[in-house]
């Protein structure tokens, strides 16, 4: 599968609790959309800063460790110096992008995050649900892709102003003014709407012409999440669903696969290439 491969038990162990935790939590979290009610602005902030506070910095803190490990198959002290100049290098850029192109930085941000929720999920899919159709570098780009645009992009579709009002805060302290940005406009998101839709048929309908499961488990439950987050984030105030959607989903499923105990010894994490077989993938399964 080209990421960590686990024994079929530590599978089953990691995998029910983990994807249980996000379906039910954007299940309930739902609840009160489609019930009609309107949640408190304090409520609403409530998992956004729980998330940062209780997941974000613990689920960062093994985020180091993902660069030596898919390369080198284990943590060094020499990687641990590059990962910190990397840091350091990207980071200062970062900091000097957000003075001099404020919104362009804030923009980027949410493209970052729609690149790391994106590679997380196809993660979570790869080691958790042992998905066979992700053996191609094509098929997990573009499963990344419209994983990180559910949480990224669909509530600019279903919610505008509220994402424009997100942006807008961030790009403010720094001096920025978003304006008549194109990307707020009806026509916009007419387009990003047809266009990220396109994509995600033809992502679910490529995956599932490329499993060889029978049944094919691992597809219906991506088929189902992502189904059931595109409506989710389309209805769901953005800041509330976004930060349900970090707490229960990103960092109850991301974590214990990324977790370096459950690795087996010397497996590397090394991302397969188009021409790796997905047979391997099929055969490490038991009965």
């Amino acid at each position: 599968m080209g990421v960590n491969s686990l024994d079929e038990d530590v599978r089953r162990t990691l995998a029910r609790p983990a994807l249980a935790a996000g379906w039910i939590g954007v299940a309930v979290a739902a609840l009160p959309t489609r019930a009609g009610v309107e949640l408190p602005t304090t409520l609403r902030y409530a998992p956004l800063v729980a998330s940062v506070v209780l997941f974000g910095l613990p689920h960062g803190a093994i985020d180091y460790v993902a660069l030596p490990r898919a390369v080198a198959g284990r943590v060094t002290g020499r990687w641990l110096a590059v990962v910190g100049c990397l840091y350091l290098v990207l980071g200062g850029a970062y900091v000097v992008a957000w003075f001099a192109w404020p919104v362009a930085a804030a923009l980027a941000f949410v493209a970052l995050t729609w690149l790391h929720w994106g590679q997380g999920d196809v993660y979570s899919l790869a080691v958790l649900l042992d998905a066979d159709y992700l053996d191609s570098r094509a098929r997990r780009v573009a499963t990344g892709v419209v994983r990180g645009g559910l949480p990224m992009l669909v509530p600019l579709l279903g919610h505008p102003e509220t994402y424009r009002e997100v942006v807008a805060a961030f790009a403010a302290p720094f001096g920025g003014n978003v304006g008549d940005l194109w990307l707020f406009t009806p026509d916009a998101r007419l387009v990003l709407g047809v266009a990220f839709a396109v994509v995600t048929v033809g992502t679910l309908a490529a995956n599932r012409l490329a499993t060889a499961e029978s049944p094919p488990t691992a597809w219906r439950v991506d088929a189902a999440e992502t189904v059931g987050l595109w409506a989710f984030f389309l209805v769901v105030p953005p800041v509330f669903a976004v930060g349900v959607y970090f707490c229960l989903w990103h960092a109850s499923a991301t974590s214990p696969a990324r977790s370096p105990s459950t690795a087996p010894r010397g497996t590397r994490s090394r991302p397969a290439t188009s021409g790796s077989p997905s047979s391997d993938s099929r055969a490490r399964r038991r009965p």
